[in-house]
């Protein structure tokens, strides 16, 4: 989805001729799980249980499970 800032936006977020584009939109933004679009950015989330790991885009289980 790409849109153009409108007049009112412009003191806000810059030149009303920029075009914004959603990097979650193409293949999810490289996120695992979750992919929250931002202006000019994105970033990644997990679902609950999980935490995003060092990488900033896959999930891994917040819990170690140790088999005794």
């Amino acid at each position: 989805m790409k849109w153009k800032n409108c007049d009112f936006l412009w003191k806000c977020f810059g030149d009303p001729a920029e075009e914004y584009v959603n990097e979650c939109e193409e293949t999810n933004g490289g996120c695992e799980a979750l992919c929250c679009n931002t202006i000019g950015s994105f970033y990644c989330r997990c679902p609950p249980g999980l935490k995003l790991n060092e990488d900033g885009k896959t999930c891994q289980g917040e819990y170690s499970v140790v088999w005794l």
